[in-house]
């Protein structure tokens, strides 16, 4: 159910913006309500941590280390490897501008010898030729060879350097103001070759070759974690100072606007007066139109795909919760698919290093346990029938298991359909509540309140029919069909001034109706093609060994594919059969300051006083 939320204005002295807004970020519920004008004082620093941000994107990029989040990730217990920062805003604005500075300059002279390197490699039979033209009647196998760089303003020093210890240089151009230095000496004159790079200002070429090997192919893991450490926790200051634009100056004061789900309203200003004991807290007492939608639903992300529902429209996440992992776990219904889906998140929602992973990760978890409810009615795991096992739910003959019933696969599908009469019919009683809340009282009692008693009596009518099997008495079935004319009667001349409309509208909606209904069938449809398709692949187990890696690679596809589809056929069945009839969506999303800190810490000193944000 959607939360009521309460609008909430907080005023202290100019001088504690940012505390506010550090303790208002830990408590991790307050939606901050845009203003009208940017407080200046917090843009400044934002534009900062932005720059830091982009040189510190940059440097990665220069140096090929890939900073993206992984799936999951385990948790970081030990604080020495967490990045912490500690001191007042302005100190650790600065402290963080250094550290990324120093970083992006590291990367700009590494990504400049980087070119250096890869110049000369374009250039190795340049090189060759060069050593070639070395003039001496001794076989190579007796000198002493090796490369560094040089300066092109110390070249000559070295020449004269090597010269006097009897060395051998050959010189060639390079990019950016280097020469390639080939120096060339006895067998037994390597001490030599050792003295001249000790004596001049020539670096081994190897040293560079060395540095730029560990960045590129080496165990990078714990630099890494240190950089997306950086990264994360200016990541949440900059969090901080953009809600902090909403500031609102008033004299000597700043003031910030927002909402809270009504539940929190004791423990923020217990926390507001802990902290800033002149604090004023305002309530506003009038009716809240443009407020968030606070929806605690487990998949509200899903739900938010159609929009979230406005303020005084029926609320359908309750059924949605329950009914969408419903559908879901029909068409997917297996022990071992619905525990390889729980268990995926499971670990997605305890380990990933993303919140919004770990919301997802939620929602396999209980699509997952509903694969498995089904499955243990069908006694399928895996695509194999359990042994001795008496399904409740099945497509295949008693006898045979291998042979499809027709009669269980009507079965189904009309319960199926029947499921498709239960969800259509909420989504209309959502209708008629939303209709009344809208002061279309006339509409909703003159026309869908008979639209939905016809259709329920025209489902009773079918069911009293030889079609149907005579599930239902045909006593119960003529007293439906009568209700059923009835109705029919009050809908299009209950309201005199709309005859011709209601007539048509009553048509249209007579034909979604049978549509709708008849579209759930595909839950035993996909339900069916789930089960054919484990079968199938598990066909190459009368290979033996040699068929395992075919039913393991069968079963990942299945479960990748046919999952995705479940999921998207499960979606068509709200968003189109079931929302299609009331739903209008639009609503604010409700979207508290969070903060998000796994790989940082950060220490924040006011006045003495420190606020620990991990």
């Amino acid at each position: 159910m959607a939360e009521r939320m309460i609008e909430i204005i907080v005023e202290v002295d100019q001088s504690e913006w940012f505390k506010l807004a550090v303790n208002i970020a830990k408590m991790g519920y307050f939606h901050v309500k845009k203003a009208d004008k940017e407080f200046e004082e917090s843009k400044k620093y934002l534009v900062e941590i932005e720059r830091q941000l982009k040189m510190l994107s940059e440097a990665c990029s220069l140096l090929n280390i890939k900073i993206k989040e992984p799936l999951i990730e385990l948790p970081i217990e030990d604080n020495k490897r967490r990045i912490s920062l500690e001191g007042s805003l302005d100190e650790i604005v600065k402290k963080t501008s250094t550290l990324v500075n120093d970083f992006h300059a590291i990367a700009m002279f590494f990504q400049n010898k980087l070119d250096l390197l890869e110049n000369t490699i374009e250039r190795k039979n340049e090189i060759l030729e060069t050593i070639k033209k070395i003039k001496l009647d001794f076989k190579f196998r007796f000198f002493s060879v090796n490369f560094g760089l040089v300066f092109h303003e110390n070249a000559n020093q070295l020449m004269n350097i090597a010269r006097e210890k009897n060395v051998y240089v050959v010189l060639s151009d390079l990019p950016l103001g280097y020469k390639l230095a080939l120096l060339v000496a006895g067998r037994d004159d390597k001490d030599k070759l050792k003295e001249v790079f000790d004596d001049t200002d020539i670096t081994p070429l190897g040293n560079y070759i060395r540095v730029l090997d560990m960045i590129r192919y080496e165990n990078l893991d714990e630099f890494i974690l240190a950089i997306r450490g950086l990264r994360e926790a200016l990541q949440n200051i900059r969090r901080i100072l953009f809600a902090s634009l909403n500031f609102e100056r008033k004299n000597d004061k700043v003031r910030i606007r927002g909402y809270i789900p009504s539940e929190k309203l004791k423990d923020f200003e217990d926390k507001i007066l802990e902290k800033f004991p002149d604090a004023t807290i305002i309530q506003e007492k009038r009716k809240i139109s443009i407020a968030p939608v606070y929806i605690k639903s487990p998949i509200k992300n899903i739900m938010a795909m159609a929009g979230l529902p406005r303020h005084g429209e029926a609320d359908p996440s309750p059924i949605f919760t329950i009914t969408f992992p419903l559908f879901f776990g029909m068409m997917f219904g297996d022990i071992g698919h619905g525990l390889v889906l729980a268990i995926v998140g499971l670990l997605l929602r305890k380990l990933s290093p993303s919140r919004s992973k770990r919301e997802w990760g939620l929602i396999l978890v209980l699509m997952g346990i509903f694969a498995v409810f089904f499955g243990i009615l069908s006694g399928e795991v895996f695509g194999i029938h359990v042994p001795f096992y008496k399904p409740v739910i099945s497509i295949f003959s008693e006898h045979d298991h291998g042979e499809v019933s027709s009669e269980k696969m009507l079965f189904l599908l009309g319960l199926s359909m029947l499921i498709g009469v239960m969800h259509i019919t909420i989504g209309y009683a959502f209708k008629i509540i939303n209709l009344i809340h809208e002061g279309e009282t006339r509409e909703a009692l003159l026309f869908y309140v008979p639209l939905v008693i016809t259709y329920l009596s025209a489902v009773i009518f079918i069911g009293s029919t030889e079609y149907a099997g005579r599930v239902i008495s045909r006593d119960i079935g003529t007293i439906a069909q009568y209700i059923m004319f009835a109705c029919i009667i009050l809908m299009i001349f209950g309201q005199p001034s709309k005859i011709f409309f209601n007539l048509v509208e009553f048509f249209i909606s007579a034909l979604e109706l049978a549509s709708n209904t008849i579209s759930y069938a595909r839950l035993v449809i996909l339900y069916t093609v789930h089960v054919l398709l484990s079968s199938a692949v598990n066909m190459a187990l009368a290979l033996g060994f040699a068929g395992l890696p075919i039913v393991v690679i069968g079963n990942a596809g299945i479960i990748a594919l046919e999952g995705l589809l479940a999921f998207i056929q499960s979606l068509r069945l709200h968003f189109y059969e079931f929302f299609s009839k009331f739903y209008h969506g639009g609503g604010e999303p409700y979207r508290p300051l969070l903060l998000d800190l796994r790989l940082s810490r950060i220490l924040l000193n006011f006045n003495g006083k420190t606020v620990i944000l991990e």
